[in-house]
């Protein structure tokens, strides 16, 4: 018990995000939603709360793509892409797009993304 204790006490404590969130249709032109969270969930998880309709066929499950959005503006406000992701997405993609389903916050500021996988 006191060996888990420790590890815990050791282990990094995540840091308290507040993200403002702008969802943009695929032109750039409209703005589908404006939130800010709080949460560490998975952004297809924080879209569907919100009410957007995005795909995603395997349900989160990071082997369709189909949750695949861009990243405007950010970046640097969200967890490191991981190879699985990196995988799913191709290497030439890697630096501006994500999937929603793997995708969280971190930090503090403003994170503008795009989305082209709509339910019509």
């Amino acid at each position: 018990m006191f060996r888990r204790l420790k590890k815990w006490i050791k282990s990094p404590q995540i840091a308290k995000t507040s993200i403002r969130c702008i969802v943009r249709s695929s032109d750039g032109q409209n703005i589908l939603s404006q939130f800010e969270t709080t949460s560490t969930k998975p952004l297809l998880q924080i879209l569907r709360e919100q009410q957007v309709d995005i795909s995603s066929y395997c349900g989160g499950m990071c082997s369709c793509g189909t949750c695949m959005i861009k990243i405007v503006d950010g970046q640097s406000l969200t967890t490191p892409i991981q190879n699985r992701e990196i995988a799913v997405l191709g290497f030439s993609k890697k630096d501006t797009h994500r999937l929603a389903c793997q995708m969280r916050f971190q930090g503090t500021g403003t994170v503008t993304i795009e989305l082209d996988n709509l339910y019509s």
